[in-house]
């Protein structure tokens, strides 16, 4: 147990977002570029509080916002710190320089041509002599009117808003990089009781050392920092990995241990034997060591669901040794070759139907998933090759020898054979049940439930809770107004030329789409910065020096002092900027800005031309209050799919396009799983009655399962739909330990009396790993992310229903074929 443990331990933790989504889909495939290129929204914020019997006043924010900045700063692995407005005045005057460099180029044919009008000579003299006589009109306030003629002397925006085509004016960020502030120029929330503190990483979120040791870095600073006894909260997706991880750990351990503390419970309640218990969980430790030393070895790694994989199979493992003890009960230790020889064949198909059950689920194209059916079929195959090599080594060593003999009869046994009989007696009215209660699930799954089988929209089912960084996240939304719902749009192109175009046009369609949809926001993007150079333009355009000149020559010749606009001269002096190229540099001295929307590359080497970037759309709502939310994603889908090299994605995107493609996902699970297991057992068998004989079980519990799931509402994720293929292959073991039992003593030419004594003697058997099973999944309730909890919920109900249609249902269905064919044979006279 120790080195299963020690083993599993070696394995790093998996927080990548990628890791849960589906590879066929777009959205995600582009999502997981967006994580990897992009710095997005990676900061790691900090978000403190006045306790709440403090006095109002931001001095103690501000007394820890200067004590905590600098020790972060000084950090090499910190890019900055945010905690004020004053980046915000020097991007408004960003936004502004680059909007009049972009002028020239966003003004149509006709605007051209009237701005080239108005900055002829003449016209630039009476345009000044009219701003001073309306200066110097009665009653007029010189000092509110002056700031709009310093920015517009000649009137040109004025004139450039009457013609409906006023693209001189800074675009609006979609998402603001601090949130508003009071007086103090602080970024405090609406009460001024809690300040919001940005740290920018050098490194991404899922670069997960890096997002540790930040995290354990800036706590310290905190802490340090912290004299006032102010509260304090981590977000962000640094802090969200970081946690993610250790609650990761947390689960894989709490939940092997209580699989195994269960177990060994259940065997001491069941078999009361002291001396084959620690011999049997060696052999199932074994067979996990072996799964977990070949996983680590291929550079495996621990996702949510992966974690949980030691725990269930310990479960699944121990059946093996129990189905082997419950044949050899009775027996010497020495005579437990026969016994091996026996089972061995059968222990093997029920080995290959369990691990037809996992690899189903390693067909879903998660890449979680498919590390989930990696180690289950490692464990699997390592558990079923200790309990055939070291068990009987171990239970036929001079040690156990002195032992009166293997274990024996217990209650279940006797139980069991009860039953056995019973059903004998009467196997008519127990399967009328059972064919009931499989009809009526048919019937409301054919006329309703499969419509009520819901499938998740979002991915927060796979964050463990409580989640304090989700937590905090949610309060910084709630105190100061940021938009909490973000979608993205991935572009793409051949070069930079062509992605300057197709983003354009991305933000034309946005803007169309804007009109119609009061839910969108905002949007920004490259397109809302830079324009592609029209060089048709470049004939209208007015001689940049002679202009300037002749606009000196009219400021000289006003009233107005000589260097009263030059803001505005040095303006215009951009916006007639003939060097035909796009303004990549300015958007370079400005990283903290546009990081989010054009990759790490872009901003590592001045030659370096980007050939992807992201437009931000932000909603007025959450997403999950958006009422129309299909509709709404196929018109973004619609404005997308205009510009080549864009996709639409976002976690909401990402969860509904999983929520879409989750049905098609589970019943293409379910039918691989149903096949393989059928062509398995068509080769292990050979005869088609025992096919369907053994087949039984499994198809009547994935039915139940399946209206379970409908009746109770439980919503499917990539993570717990798992537990209908496992299902298939798990209930089929049951199927193939009963059909075998009753084809060895048909073959044997046994009596009704020693098939009994057989069925019973398995079935007790198939109880035992039942409970086993169910406790190991079970032990997933002790997680702390709701959907592997479910997971466990549906595999415990699956498994039931599994085994009460092998007891009552498969054993009736034998009896009544052994009873028919002993008439059979009767009839013609066979002994």
């Amino acid at each position: 147990m120790l080195l299963g443990i020690a083993s599993a331990l070696t394995l790093r933790p998996g927080t990548a977002v990628r890791d849960m989504l589906p590879a066929q889909s777009p959205a995600a495939a582009a999502m997981d570029r967006v994580l990897r290129d992009f710095r997005l929204i990676d900061d790691l914020m900090v978000l403190v509080e006045l306790p709440t019997h403090h006095a109002e006043g931001a001095s103690p924010l501000v007394g820890f916002a200067e004590r905590f900045a600098p020790a972060v700063r000084s950090d090499p692995d910190v890019a900055y710190v945010r905690y004020d407005r004053a980046a915000q005045a020097v991007r408004s005057e960003f936004l502004n320089d680059l909007a009049w460099s972009q002028a020239w180029w966003r003004l149509g044919e006709a605007q051209r041509v009237g701005v080239r009008e108005r900055l002829d000579p003449e016209a630039m003299r009476s345009a000044l002599r009219q701003r001073a006589t309306e200066l110097a009109a009665p009653g007029q306030r010189p000092a509110e009117w002056w700031d709009a003629l310093a920015d517009d002397p000649l009137g040109l925006l004025r004139w450039l808003e009457t013609t409906g085509d006023a693209m001189w004016e800074p675009p609006s960020p979609g998402i603001p990089a601090l949130p508003p502030a009071d007086g103090s120029g602080l970024a405090l929330s609406g009460d001024g009781r809690a300040l919001l503190i940005r740290i920018g990483g050098t490194r991404p979120a899922n670069d997960l050392p890096y997002s540790q040791a930040l995290v354990a870095r800036v706590t310290d600073a905190i802490e340090a920092a912290n004299t006032d006894g102010l509260r304090w909260q981590l977000t962000g997706p640094y802090a969200i990995a970081n946690f993610s991880a250790s609650a990761t750990k947390r689960d894989m351990i709490v939940s092997i241990f209580v699989s195994l503390g269960l177990l060994t419970l259940l065997f001491f309640v069941v078999y009361r034997d002291h001396r084959t218990l620690p011999m049997t969980l060696l052999t199932v430790n074994g067979g996990i060591v072996v799964a977990f030393g070949i996983y680590g070895l291929g550079r495996g790694q621990l996702s949510p669901v992966t974690a949980t994989c030691g725990a269930v199979l310990a479960g699944l493992g121990i059946d093996y040794c129990v189905h082997l003890l419950a044949h050899a009960r009775g027996r010497r230790p020495e005579d437990l070759g026969e016994a091996i020889r026996r089972m061995a064949p059968v222990l093997a198909a029920a080995c290959v139907t369990s691990a037809i059950g996992f690899a189903a689920v390693g067909a879903s194209g998660v890449r979680a998933l498919t590390e989930f059916a990696v180690l289950g079929v490692l464990g699997l195959a390592g558990t079923l090759a200790m309990t055939l090599t070291f068990l009987p080594a171990a239970l036929a060593s001079p040690a156990h020898k002195s032992n009166d003999g293997l274990p024996r009869e217990n209650r279940i046994s006797r139980w069991m054979l009860a039953l056995v009989r019973s059903l004998f007696r009467r196997p008519r009215p127990w399967l009328f049940v059972t064919a009931m209660t499989a009809s009526m699930a048919g019937s409301w799954l054919y006329l309703d439930g499969t419509e009520r089988v819901r499938f998740a929209n979002d991915l927060e089912a796979m964050h463990a809770v409580p989640n304090p960084p989700l937590r905090a996240q949610a309060d910084i939304t709630e105190r100061f107004g940021l938009r909490p719902s973000v979608l993205f749009v991935h572009l793409e192109a051949e070069d930079s030329v062509r992605l300057l175009k197709h983003a354009a046009a991305l933000h034309d369609a946005f803007t169309r789409l804007q009109a119609d949809h009061p839910l969108l926001h905002a949007h920004f993007g490259l397109g809302s910065l830079l324009t592609p150079i029209d060089p048709e333009a470049m004939d209208l355009l007015p001689p940049r020096e002679q202009t300037l000149a002749d606009f000196d020559a009219a400021v000289a010749s006003s009233p107005f002092r000589p260097d009263a606009f030059e803001g505005f001269r040095r303006r215009l002096a951009s916006a007639l900027t003939t060097s035909g190229q796009p303004a990549w540099a300015s958007l370079r001295a400005e990283p903290d800005f546009v990081a989010p929307i054009l990759p790490r590359s872009f901003f590592a080497a001045e030659d370096n031309l980007p050939t992807q970037s992201l437009a931000v759309l932000t909603l007025e709502v959450p997403w999950e209050l958006v009422d129309g939310r299909a509709k709404l994603l196929a018109d973004l889908r619609g404005a997308v799919s205009e510009v080549p090299g864009a996709t639409l994605t976002g976690l909401a995107v990402v969860g509904a396009e999983m929520q879409d493609a989750l049905g098609g996902v589970t019943e293409r699970l379910v039918w691989i799983a149903g096949l393989a297991v059928i062509v398995w057992l068509c080769m292990f068998f050979r005869n088609p009655w025992e096919v369907m004989a053994a087949l039984f079980p499994a198809a009547l519990g994935l039915l139940v399962l399946t209206a379970a799931i409908g009746l109770t509402g439980i919503e499917l994720h990539a993570a717990n739909l798992v537990a209908l293929p496992l299902t298939l292959g798990l209930g089929v073991d049951d199927g193939i330990f009963l059909v075998a039992v009753t084809r060895r003593v048909r073959r044997a030419k046994g009596t009704v009396a020693e098939l009994q004594r057989e069925l019973a003697t398995a079935a007790s058997a198939i109880v035992v790993t039942s409970l086993t099973t169910m406790l190991a999944f079970g032990s997933l309730a002790f997680t702390r992310t709701p959907a592997i909890e479910s997971l466990g919920l549906l595999s415990a109900v699956g498994i039931t229903a599994c085994l009460l249609a092998s007891l009552l249902g498969l054993i009736p269905i034998l009896a009544m074929s052994h009873v028919r064919r002993a008439d059979r044979a009767s009839r013609h006279g066979s002994p």
